[in-house]
Order: C-alpha cells, then structure tokens, then sequence
C-alpha cells in the first residue's frame, strides 16, 4: 500500500506535495511503508532545524504539522 504525507493548513489536512524527479519527470513522493515516511519527514524537520541554526530560515517545522496517510485511494 503506498502512503503519502499531508500538512495540516489552516482550514484542513491536505497532501504535503512532496515530489520527486524520475526518469518519468516529476511525480508525487510515495512511500512503500508508514516507516519510510516517517522516516523522511523527520530528515525534512531535521533539515529545517539545521537552516534555522544557520540564519537561512527563521521557523521550525513542527513534525505535528504532517501527518502519513493511504495514498491509494
């Protein structure tokens, strides 16, 4: 089942929309496991926490912000 990762907006969740480039051009980012996502949103808020420590964004990510679902449908 492949899974993807919403954002919570203000006004309701809605897919992230993560992408990826393939050999078939830009697609959405899907996850074969609820682990893998997990996976690349903490790298992601990881990544956001280390710009900040650097100066080049000024808010964090709050990993509550994202949440996985299935992608299936």
């Amino acid at each position: 089942m492949p899974y993807k990762i919403e954002i919570r907006y203000a006004f309701r969740w809605d897919d992230a929309e993560w992408t990826v480039e393939d050999d078939k051009g830009v697609q959405p980012m899907r996850f074969s496991s609820i682990k893998d996502a997990r996976e690349a949103i903490d790298d992601f808020v990881a990544d956001v926490r280390e710009a900040v420590v650097r100066g080049d964004l000024d808010i964090e990510e709050d990993p509550d912000d994202y949440r996985i679902v299935d992608a299936s449908n």
